[in-house]
């Protein structure tokens, strides 16, 4: 009896495809959640003490002596043309939802002005750039085109963004395609559910703000998207429930 009862979970398991190697990789289903954006404190002018993430001056902090960076996750835009995106041009995210890497991702409502609760975001939360409320977007699915170890190639020629009047649901029309190669660093060699990464992408704004650098910068975690039970797995676990209460009213009426 022990033996039939094994083959019944095997057969489930099966069913159900319940191998964990399902999930071994980064695949379609797989998601990209990212940490928000925030400022942290890297140094101090001189004359000041660095404890780590503070300036002091005789014991007491002093705000003006830090020098700041940002950590987390945030987008950067080459603004004074030095090839370095400095503290002060980057823009911090928060995390709306995960980047699902097998669906488009679609934001809209972008608008000039300060972000005022009317945008329809779709992967970070409404931003604002230049005195204008934006949000970034994802026109195609993201797909991983080289494999080596723990650093992916992924292909992000969907990315863009929607800010000011351009965008779906602006006077533009059309979202800014940002998109190109990004390199994906993971904890883990399989970039499976449940390890960190830090994402980095850099292209050339092609509209808009011509020929300035753009950098993308993501850190995170890896997840996957919840995929529904097929059909066939519950009709066949219902059929399995249904053998099982036969054979306890056979045995019950030989009892």
């Amino acid at each position: 009896m022990k033996f039939r009862k094994k083959m019944l979970c095997s057969a489930i398991a099966l069913a159900m495809g319940g191998s964990e190697g399902a999930w071994a990789q980064l695949t379609g289903s797989s998601t990209l959640a990212f940490d928000a954006g925030f400022t942290t404190v890297t140094g101090c002018s001189a004359g000041a003490v660095f404890t780590g993430s503070a300036c002091t001056i005789g014991g007491s902090p002093v705000t003006l002596a830090e020098i700041t960076d940002m950590g987390g996750s945030w987008f950067g835009m080459d603004f004074d043309g030095d090839s370095v995106i400095q503290a002060f041009e980057k823009t911090p995210i928060s995390q709306f939802a995960p980047i699902h890497l097998g669906t488009v991702q679609l934001s809209s409502g972008q608008h000039t002005g300060i972000v005022d609760g009317s945008e329809r975001p779709a992967i970070d939360n409404p931003w604002n750039f230049a005195g204008n409320t934006g949000m970034h977007t994802l026109m195609s699915p993201i797909s991983v085109i080289s494999d080596f170890g723990s650093t992916k190639t992924l292909d992000f020629s969907g990315w863009g963004l929607n800010w000011s009047n351009i965008g779906p649901g602006g006077a533009g029309g059309a979202s800014v395609p940002l998109g190109g190669t990004a390199t994906l660093v993971c904890s883990t060699s399989s970039c499976s559910a449940g390890s960190t990464y830090v994402l980095d992408m850099a292209v050339h704004v092609p509209q808009v703000f011509t020929s300035t650098t753009y950098a993308l910068h993501l850190e995170g975690a890896v997840g996957v998207s919840a995929v529904p039970l097929p059909a066939a797995a519950w009709l066949f676990g219902s059929g399995v429930v249904g053998l099982a209460g036969v054979a306890r009213r056979r045995r019950n009426k030989k009892g």
